[in-house]
């Protein structure tokens, strides 16, 4: 068993030496409603910067977090999912904001991921009802 490492609390984070845990989740989350309200160019942006900004929180290795960091760029600025789903000639109505949603749903996965566990998510029984309603 490994001796406990020191503690830090703030008023956004628990820090240990193996992990940080956010308190604070306001710069994190994306604005509701979102995939209603903006263009969806502006909300994956959106997205994208806020999962960027969850780097550190990720790894305290460089190398998992370049990964991560090289994953999200791939995602965003290479793939085209739109187009893989026309290529497959799959017909998905309404398919430009269930990306949103899906990118959405990410966001809210590895956020939950960095938080402390105790607290829940602002906007997460959202998510949660949003999903109950989409199943058969």
């Amino acid at each position: 068993m490994s001796a406990p490492g020191i503690t830090a609390t703030t008023r956004n984070a628990i820090t240990t030496s193996h992990r940080t845990l956010l308190l604070n989740h306001h710069k994190y989350l994306p604005p509701n409603n979102m995939a209603n309200e903006y263009p969806r160019e502006d909300a994956l942006k959106m997205c994208y910067r806020r999962l960027i900004r969850l780097k550190p929180l990720i790894s305290q290795r460089d190398m998992v977090r370049m990964t991560y960091v090289q994953y999200l760029r791939y995602k965003f600025m290479t793939e085209d999912y739109s187009k893989k789903v026309s290529t497959s000639s799959i017909s998905l109505s309404g398919l430009e904001t269930d990306v949103v949603r899906q990118v959405e749903n990410s966001l809210y996965f590895c956020l939950k991921s960095a938080s402390e566990v105790k607290k829940r998510v602002l906007g997460e029984d959202a998510v949660s009802r949003r999903r109950a309603e989409r199943m058969p």
